[in-house]
């Protein structure tokens, strides 16, 4: 088979030979989600070195993942985790451990910081405190897994200012 010029072939066309060549596997989203963003890769080893060091492991239910040797990768499998995609389905991954470190930090994290941001609005602790339990292991706290838990902490602290401010109301 001879050389085409793809340029002279339609769009339609030469995705269609591009799909039949292998150069191109499954829709645009699946595709784009098979890219591991600098950011992503930043959480996913935050989550795994977080459950590794223990900081991070309970999450209230557990995780069952099903080991599948020609499975896709535990970076994937979170990677659709994220993405919604095993909601109505069973996880399925070729790394079953990390897959499940990864996700039950993830669901430590959220009631982690429900937690964290009442006694901080509370005054039980700070902020610094916490980051300093990550830090004393040689764990950084991603910037936007930061910046979710600075404002979860500040409308606890405004949601306690108001029911302050209409307990005064009730009581004068």
């Amino acid at each position: 088979m001879g050389q085409v010029d793809l340029s002279k072939i339609s769009r339609a066309k030469r995705f269609e030979l591009m799909k039949q060549m292998g150069l191109i596997k499954g829709n645009r989203h699946n595709r784009r989600i098979e890219k591991f963003s600098d950011n992503f890769n930043e959480i996913f080893n935050f989550f795994l070195s977080s459950y590794r060091k223990g900081l991070l492991m309970f999450g209230g239910e557990g995780v069952t993942v099903i080991e599948d040797l020609d499975g896709i990768s535990g970076k994937m499998t979170f990677r659709k985790y994220e993405d919604g995609q095993y909601k109505t389905q069973e996880i399925v991954s070729r790394h079953v451990n990390i897959t499940k470190s990864v996700i039950l930090a993830k669901k430590s994290w959220g009631l982690h910081v429900k937690i964290w941001s009442e006694g901080i609005a509370e005054c039980d602790f700070t902020l610094q405190e916490i980051l300093d339990t990550f830090l004393d292991v040689g764990i950084k706290v991603p910037d936007n897994l930061l910046k979710g838990l600075e404002n979860e902490i500040m409308k606890k602290k405004i949601a306690n200012i108001d029911k302050y401010f209409n307990d005064k109301q009730c009581t004068t």
